[in-house]
């Protein structure tokens, strides 16, 4: 085989509820709840796996009766990200099973758990998760995928896809509907 010669596989993306129920149930049969938390909360909110994983509990408070989240980008530029319900239960729940926890995806697998600062899972063990469900199910599964997915749905579920004709990014699609749904409460 040539070294030169990169091999790649078209990331999978779920685009039926069937398909995201399916790596969910992998998720939570192989890795646990964590895991699956993961990926159901980055459908919901769309946010990259960095942002996920960085998610702590005093970054979400209430506005008008909605959950929001309140985020800090690398520029320490403030957005806020209305959620879903379903996403906000996610987050409630871990919280209510974790009360002392700091991140929402908190590391509890360290061996000097005691001594160190509180730390969210790495961007490691979620990429593993993710490829080995993946393998699984013979399909190239990463973290990008949940964000392909909410895509894919969030066009799916627009009634005028004529704004949606050109190939878009898939942040772009995702930024776009957020703004558009925090304009409109």
């Amino acid at each position: 085989m040539n070294r030169n010669c990169v091999v790649s596989r078209e990331i999978y993306t779920p685009t039926t509820p069937k398909e995201t129920k399916e790596v969910e149930s992998l998720l939570l049969k192989f890795f646990g709840t964590q895991m699956r938390d993961v990926w159901r909360l980055g459908l919901l909110t769309g946010l990259r796996i960095g942002e996920l994983l960085q998610l702590k509990f005093e970054d979400l408070c209430q506005e008008d009766n909605t959950e929001v989240l309140s985020l800090k980008n690398l520029s320490h530029e403030h957005r806020s990200i209305v959620l879903r319900s379903e996403a906000a239960e996610i987050i409630q729940s871990i919280r209510q099973e974790y009360p002392e926890d700091v991140f929402v995806f908190q590391s509890r697998n360290s061996r000097n758990r005691v001594n160190k600062e509180p730390a969210p899972i790495s961007r490691q063990a979620v990429f593993k998760a993710f490829k080995d469900v993946g393998d699984v199910m013979n399909k190239n599964l990463t973290v990008h995928s949940m964000r392909h997915a909410l895509a894919v749905n969030i066009i799916r579920n627009t009634k005028d896809l004529s704004e949606y004709a050109s190939a878009r990014f898939t942040n772009e699609v995702i930024g776009q509907y957020y703004s558009k749904k925090k304009q409109s409460e």
